[in-house]
């Protein structure tokens, strides 16, 4: 094989390297939320059905692909938490791959030069985007939605229906959203067609609502809800969704507005690019929909990032017409537009890999505590952070103060983390323990009982405050993790 064949491929598999690198600079740590995909998992595995307490069908997750793969990775002695990491990497990895791949035939197709720099400028854009590379080893399902979202992309684009309708499916199988954009990529398909080809994308598009129907039947049947509790739980606020989309996509910002002018300048012989921010808007839209996220990263704007990358080398077409002066234009433009992504590309970098430190130092107090809690005879603890202590623990019953896998909770007063549970219910429900958050150490009252004056999230508030609760826990322990952050216990006061 020639040097200049080895090139493109040489290219490549630096950027991939590149990310790989970043990944693991980024993500030191499994979130928190990922423990709680990994949970489903392992109860599916061994017998105890779609459950995070077993018994109890509530659907505590987004993700139904990425549970169904932990259990597989579970079945045969591998365990999701290790698992499903290293797979995120590889998924990243494959994005990429896919993405690049994709460029250099839609190249081809439209009458263009496949050089051996043909996606990388894409290509690098995905590898250097932080929420990418931090998500895609976070344990989280977000870099197979990626993937199924960007081959999805790849299909509408190379006008192969069927390929897409495999991916749109496998994408709404991976997160609810997938299901919006997927249907969106096939009426795009349908508009796009010649008329002798259209029945052939009614034909898909009827297959992707039978796939939609059928999983929709099973959903019912077995979690009596169509959506997930999730949804319940934290209830779209979309004044937030609008700043969430505005910060996400600040940074990349430059790169995406003169992609998407010049993609509109070249809209006739390199069509894909114009049809990849139609489609990115589109995904844009279902985020503000969906509402926003606590998580750091703008994760849920990734799919809509992925998606866009496909019209980032329309500057390299431009580049390619013109005169001189007007080819050194849009290069000072290019290069600056990638200056200013990179330079806060890194500074997202750095916070996200200083988030994992704290992860896991955090998450080497919390282990502590819920092994002496096991010790002296806890079974059940009633939390908001839920996900890393069943990692710990797998036997512990857990009630979800957050409403994630509670339905009661859930559809009880308040958002995510500042739900409002009502004395009988925990009564009922009645934990051998709570476990919670402060910002500082207790302090002791006129009386001699020790009072917390901040906590981290306004449930643990909330609940500490209740008659209820002051009648029936007493502060067994307080663990400081540092100066801002203090993990307390309360058990049962002896009768």
């Amino acid at each position: 094989m020639r040097r200049s064949s080895l090139l493109p491929h040489i290219l490549l598999l630096l950027v991939v390297l590149v990310f790989v690198l970043h990944a693991a600079f980024t993500s030191l740590a499994v979130v928190d939320d990922a423990y709680i995909a990994f949970r489903y998992s392992s109860n599916l595995a061994h017998g105890r059905g779609l459950t995070f307490n077993p018994g109890q069908r509530v659907e505590g997750y987004t993700c139904f692909l990425w549970v169904v793969l932990g259990a597989m990775f579970e079945r045969v002695g591998a365990a999701p938490a290790v698992a499903l990491p290293v797979l995120g990497v590889g998924l990243g990895a494959a994005t990429i791959v896919l993405v690049v791949r994709s460029l250099r035939r839609l190249r081809e197709s439209e009458g263009f030069s496949v050089g051996a720099w043909a996606g990388i400028p894409s290509a690098v854009f995905l590898a250097a985007t932080p929420s990418l590379a931090y998500y895609s080893g976070s344990g989280l399902e977000t870099a197979l939605f990626c993937c199924m979202t960007a081959g999805l992309a790849a299909s509408l684009f190379e006008m192969r229906p069927a390929r897409l309708v495999l991916f749109a499916v496998l994408a709404f199988l991976t997160r609810p959203e997938g299901a919006a954009i997927g249907a969106i990529a096939l009426l795009l398909g349908l508009l796009r067609a010649e008329p002798r080809t259209r029945h052939t994308w009614v034909r898909c598009i009827a297959v992707f609502g039978l796939a939609g129907i059928a999983y929709a039947g099973f959903k019912w049947s077995y979690f009596h809800a169509l959506l997930p509790n999730t949804f319940a739980a934290k209830p779209a606020d979309h004044h937030a969704a609008l700043a969430y989309v505005g910060w996400g996509l600040l940074d990349s910002a430059p790169v995406l507005l003169l992609s998407a002018i010049f993609a509109y300048r070249e809209r006739e012989r390199a069509p894909h690019a114009t049809w990849a921010f139609v489609l990115s808007g589109f995904a844009v839209v279902v985020v503000l929909a969906e509402g926003s996220d606590w998580m750091a990263g703008y994760r849920f704007l990734l799919p809509a990032l992925t998606i866009a990358s496909f019209g980032i080398d329309a500057l390299m077409f431009a580049t390619l017409r013109g005169s001189t002066r007007v080819r050194v234009a849009i290069g000072g433009l290019s290069v600056f537009a990638a200056g200013f992504f990179l330079y806060w590309s890194s500074k997202d970098t750095k916070s996200m890999h200083d988030l994992s430190e704290t992860v896991r130092h955090y998450d080497k107090y919390r282990d502590r505590m819920v092994e002496s809690m096991w010790e002296g005879g806890v079974r059940s603890i009633g939390t908001l952070d839920i996900g890393r202590i069943t990692h710990v623990e797998p036997e512990l019953r857990v009630l979800d103060l957050g409403g994630l896998t509670d339905q009661e909770i859930a559809a009880g007063r308040g958002g995510y983390q500042s739900k409002e549970p009502p004395p009988e219910l925990l009564e009922r429900k009645r934990p051998n323990a709570f476990l919670f958050a402060a910002k500082e150490m207790p302090t002791m009252d006129g009386s001699g009982r020790p009072t917390v004056s901040a906590f981290h999230y306004r449930v643990e508030r909330y609940v500490s405050e209740l008659p209820w609760f002051r009648q029936r826990y007493y502060l067994r322990e307080a663990l400081p993790v540092r100066a801002d952050y203090v993990l307390l216990w309360y058990a049962p006061i002896p009768q």
